[in-house]
Formats: structure tokens, sequence, C-alpha cells
């Protein structure tokens, strides 16, 4: 599906609704308050719906107070972004079907294309960069607003340019973010410089438990509900130890398991070189990227633990 097409879905509607996946990222938020912001740049109604608390490291931005947590009645077209799947679309997977049209835009390699008209594009760094390429066929100006969401977005789901998917369009995404006047050094302090000591012994903790695997290839660790009790730590703060551990030179991937409530762990994954871990989480029922996935398991720690070593196997094996 070309950007033009959706572009003119959007031209064409009366009221526009936008959504996210719980538990929202950077690019989350960037791409859905920034493409927000340009319809209604273009004088078309248009409600962002909110996918749950920010992480605590993006509340400082603009934007957030706007969203809202009712689907609206005349809204006609439904648009989820950053959303690998259907029952990913918060606050409720049921709006989605309260909309004459529906559309996807998204660059996870795991969406399988759930709505009428489906942008995948999955050698996107991210999110932000479809949107900043589809807001760019507008011709409207960007606001500060936008230019500082979409960068949050870009910097974030590339890792800060690390990440395989960056290309060159990603630094010239970011160059003409810079001569908007995005404050850069103040999203850099806010993103990755202003990790709160409660988070800074969750951390210490994640390093110190780790189990290594495959000749030290492969890198685990875990934080449970009582870690978070004990440290007053977030748990959406863990990336740091995640990729800790990713970046030891012997080690090609790192697992965090991350407890939650209902006896179910949220499962992040990393590699570096040649590891799929998305092929990884999707048999674990979950999905993502080359380089990085997640999904969620129910069980216990160890029985939670053994299913990631068991789908890790089985994929490492086969490349």
């Amino acid at each position: 599906m070309s950007r033009s097409r959706i572009l003119a879905e959007i031209q064409n509607a009366k009221h526009c609704v936008l959504a996210t996946h719980f538990q929202p990222d950077g690019d989350a938020l960037g791409s859905v308050l920034a493409l927000g912001e340009g319809i209604r740049a273009m004088g078309i109604p248009c409600t962002v719906l909110s996918p749950g608390e920010a992480p605590a490291n993006l509340q400082f931005m603009p934007l957030l107070s706007l969203m809202q947590n009712e689907m609206p009645e005349d809204a006609d077209v439904f648009i989820a972004l950053d959303a690998a799947e259907a029952a990913r679309v918060a606050p409720d997977p049921a709006f989605i079907q309260k909309a004459k049209r529906t559309i996807c835009i998204d660059h996870h390699r795991s969406n399988t294309g759930y709505m009428d008209l489906n942008w995948i594009d999955p050698d996107a760094g991210s999110t932000s960069e479809m949107v900043y390429a589809l807001l760019a066929d507008t011709k409207n100006p960007l606001t500060a607003a936008q230019a500082a969401w979409l960068y949050v977005g870009l910097v974030t789901d590339t890792g800060r340019f690390l990440y395989s998917g960056t290309s060159a369009s990603s630094h010239t995404m970011a160059a003409a973010l810079f001569d908007c006047g995005i404050d850069r050094d103040e999203i850099h302090r806010r993103l990755f410089q202003s990790q709160p000591k409660r988070d800074f012994e969750l951390y210490r903790q994640c390093l110190e438990r780790a189990v290594f695997y495959r000749n030290d290839q492969l890198a685990l660790s875990w934080i449970t509900l009582s870690d978070l009790k004990k440290t007053g730590a977030s748990s959406d703060q863990t990336d740091p130890a995640l990729h800790a551990l990713r970046d030891i030179e012997e080690v090609e991937m790192s697992v965090l398991l991350k407890e939650q409530e209902d006896a179910q762990f949220k499962v992040s994954l990393r590699s570096k070189r040649f590891v799929d871990v998305s092929a990884i989480a999707a048999h674990l029922g979950g999905g993502g990227h080359l380089r990085a996935a997640g999904c969620t398991v129910t069980g216990d720690l160890e029985t939670v633990r053994a299913k990631v070593l068991a789908a890790t196997d089985a994929v490492w094996k086969a490349q």
C-alpha cells in the first residue's frame, strides 16, 4: 500500500482517530502525536487515543494531555500506528470495529496486515520515519512539537542510530528536524541521562544475576515484582540492563524477563549480528524486528526461562 493512498484516505476523512500500542515507547507516542497534529493542520478533526501512561522519561514532552480515552461517535477513519497486531491496539482493540475505514502504519516485520489498508515497511528504522515522509507529502511545515516528537521516535527506535534498521534517510530526517529548531541536547538529556538512582539499583541487580549460555553468546536476566517493590523502580526503564548485556563482546543475544501480574512475564530480546530475535518471539506468540523483539509468556520464572531457551535453541540451530 502506497503512502499516497493513505494520505488520500486521510484527506477524505470526516474525523480521524489515531491509536498506538499498549505500554507505549518513544516511537509509538512520537508517530501518533505527530500525525495527529498533522491531520489537524489539514483542517480535519482528529482524536488521538491514549495508550496508557507515558514512560517517565517522556512525560516532559508536549501534547500528551491532548490524548483521550473514548472513541468519538462520528469517527470514520481509524489509524493504528506502530502496532504489529490488532490485539495490541490501545486503549481497546474493539474500537477498530467502530470506524468505517481502518488503516495501519507500521514498520514491524511481524505485522501481517490486519486493517482495510496497510502500509507496512519493515525496512524503516521507525514508524516515526514513515509518518515524517507522509507529513512531508502534505507540504505543511512541521510545528516545534511535531519535530520534537518525531525526533524522539527516531532516536529511540533506532537505538541512537545504532540498530541495523538505521539508514541514510534516518540521518537525513534527523538533520531536517535539527533545522526545525528542536532542542536536541535537552531531549537527549531527558531520554538518556536522567536515570533515577532507584532505577540504577534495579539495573545493577539485573547485571549481577545474569546467566550466560551457549558459550557466553547468550545472556539472560530477570526482574520480579518483588524487585520492583523493593527498589521502587519503574518497569518501563529496564532497557539499559538489556542493552548492557547485549553489548558484552562475547554476547550475541540478550534476554530480559520482566514479571507481570497474572503469572506472566514480558520477554525482551536483543541481538547484534546473526540471530533473528523476531523469529524467537514468534515461536512464543510475539513479534518485532530482526534485532529487537518481544513477547509475553505465561508461567513462573523457571517455566518461562525454559520456554525462552527452547525457542532460542530452535531458531539458533536453524540459522
